[in-house]
């Protein structure tokens, strides 16, 4: 093995490449899932979340006569402007009505501070406060509906509906100096928001029950207060975000680690073939002195499981250092208390390491030597003989002679007398560049997604969200006299329930003018735009997939606007990249 250090250290690289995959990776992947289950748990995470346009206290709480509704949560819920910032930016703080006498639902977790205890505290999230070199006694203005009033800074808490904090599906990485959150008592946040119906619910399920035993019900019993959506927990936006992060990384657990491992039992076996082709005569007169097939077999096997074991430790020793690394990146973006990695998946993960590295290397080795096995001291102390080559690429194809030298064409010939060799030599340089290049795209690919995102089809300078819908004409010719507007368009958008056969999705409907330029329908795959229609529905991928519609179906709408359902054909699917969506040609969704 000192003789061939140098490829039986590739080996090693290889392996502990992807066992320090498997282990770093796998145990902040796991610490995040694991810490965020004791997070929901101890702060009762709502099973179910509906958003109306006013209901009340009391109706809210007639909820619970639902057949599988345990406990239900009413809130005020409202983003405010946050004033005398020293920023050019629109800094949105969504405010949280609280109430000490409600239901132990979707309870925050106190960072600091002290609870709010007067209609002038404010509990604000830990990021925004660092973001702005707030301290604890400051005073922040908010503005809400034409109010403005000045809060004192009382506490910082995280939630854990705000894991991953931002604003809306559109919104891709969090940012605190844009959007954060904050609570409030409920009577401040009636009084500045100018209204006292609560406008977010949250649900807790009896034992049993699951969303869909409830769901028809309680649509239809919110369908009166103007319901604008109602997702389960796994739709929620900072659980999915988060749920798709742990499954993408456990699905890369699955993969990864494996290739590399691979990789080396390649390289193993054909290490081991060429020795033993080298040392037939060495074998032979061992096996003529009496030395078993099996004792010589275990010498070069040893070679396999010794590199294996090697490649093992040295991962399982770097991850244990990465993994660290890891879990401060996900701290980073996901808000969890008490993240940190947890030593038994660490040694979890490095026990199915050693096992997959030993594995590896006893595989290569003993898929190397097998043929030992069926060798007799006779044969063996003679050389190999050449194999016959049935089909010589030299022979039927000549012009290849005026391009190769002689080596070449031993080359050419090698290659055709050990076929399977050169096709485990092909797989391994194939995955060798395929993961070169696929770390490689892994540094532009979100910059590549955001640039088309915001080149293609979001081409607006800047976004205006009003509370309720205003005349559309009115409104263009009103916002063209501000200074410096250069273009404006106006959108529709419906939050709305679309239902296909036994399913149905909760998702914003937007309404685009035919000639729009500043929001555009684009399709990542064709790489083309698409003027909304008039007479149907343009639905992204995603959610078609989600329904299990196809272009020509008919969906069924219902929105706080509509008492019945309406009908509607899907025109076209469309792929996008980031977000989903579902548009419509802006007068006719009115």
């Amino acid at each position: 093995m000192l003789e061939k250090k140098w490829a039986y250290l590739a080996c090693v690289a290889l392996i502990s490449s992807g066992v320090l995959i498997l282990v770093s990776m796998g145990v902040a992947s796991y610490s995040l899932e694991g810490s965020k289950n004791k997070y929901y748990e101890e702060t009762n995470m709502g099973d179910a979340f509906a958003k109306v346009s006013g209901i009340s206290k009391s109706a809210a709480e007639s909820l619970e006569n639902i057949a599988g509704i345990e406990k239900t949560l009413a809130r005020l819920t409202y983003d405010a402007t946050v004033a005398d910032l020293d920023t050019n930016a629109v800094v949105t703080l969504r405010l949280i009505s609280h109430d000490k006498n409600s239901r132990d639902l979707n309870l925050y977790y106190l960072e600091s501070g002290t609870e709010l205890s007067s209609a002038d505290d404010i509990i604000l999230a830990k990021d925004f406060l660092e973001a702005y070199n707030f301290a604890l006694g400051d005073e922040v203005s908010l503005i809400l509906s034409g109010r403005e009033h000045i809060f004192t800074i009382c506490g910082t808490v995280s939630s854990p509906e705000y894991i991953y904090a931002i604003k809306d599906e559109t919104t891709v990485l969090p940012d605190p100096k844009l959007f954060s959150f904050a609570f409030v008592t409920e009577n401040a946040l009636a009084a500045l928001a100018g209204k006292s119906d609560f406008n977010d619910l949250s649900f807790e399920f009896s034992p049993g029950f699951v969303f869909d035993d409830v769901k028809t019900e309680l649509e239809d019993s919110l369908n009166k207060f103007g319901l604008i959506s109602l997702v389960e927990l796994k739709d929620q936006i900072s659980e999915s975000i988060l749920r798709a992060e742990v499954e993408g990384n456990q699905a890369m657990l699955n993969s990864i680690p494996l290739i590399f491992v691979g990789m080396s039992v390649i390289i193993l076996y054909l290490m081991l073939t060429r020795a033993i082709d080298q040392e037939r005569t060495q074998i032979g007169t061992l096996k003529a002195f009496g030395y078993s097939s099996f004792t010589v077999a275990a010498h070069y096997v040893s070679y396999g499981v010794i590199t294996g074991v090697l490649g093992g430790l040295l991962g399982c020793f770097i991850g244990y250092y990465l993994m660290g690394l890891f879990t401060d990146m996900y701290i980073e973006f996901y808000k969890i208390p008490e993240l940190i990695p947890d030593m038994e998946m660490f040694w979890s993960f490095s026990a199915r390491g050693m096992a997959m590295s030993a594995g590896g290397g006893l595989l290569g080795a003993y898929v190397g030597a097998r043929k030992l096995l069926k060798l007799n001291p006779a044969e063996a102390m003679r050389p190999v003989a050449p194999k016959p080559v049935k089909f010589d690429l030299l022979s039927t194809f000549t012009a290849w002679k005026l391009f190769l030298t002689s080596r070449g064409a031993m080359a050419v010939r090698n290659i055709e007398r050990n076929k399977l060799r050169s096709l485990f030599i092909l797989i391994g340089i194939i995955f060798s560049f395929a993961i070169m290049a696929y770390m490689a795209s892994m540094r532009t690919m979100t910059t590549d997604l955001l640039t088309e995102q915001f080149t293609k089809s979001q081409l607006f300078d800047a976004k205006i969200t009003l509370k309720k819908p205003v005349n559309y004409d009115t409104a263009l010719e009103d916002i063209s006299k501000f200074p410096y507007i250069k273009r404006a368009e106006a959108l529709f958008e419906v939050g709305a329930q679309i239902k296909y056969k036994n399913r149905s999705h909760g998702a914003a409907i937007t309404g685009i003018a035919a000639d729009s330029t500043l929001y555009k329908i684009y399709d990542s795959n064709l790489k083309t735009t698409t003027r909304p229609p008039e007479n149907g529905l343009i639905i992204s991928s995603s959610i078609a997939k989600k329904l299990g519609v196809s272009r020509g179906d008919t969906v069924y709408i219902k929105s706080a606007y509509n008492d019945d359902e309406v009908e509607a054909t899907v025109w076209k699917l469309v792929t996008q990249n980031m977000g989903s969506g579902i548009y419509m040609e802006v007068r006719a969704l009115a």
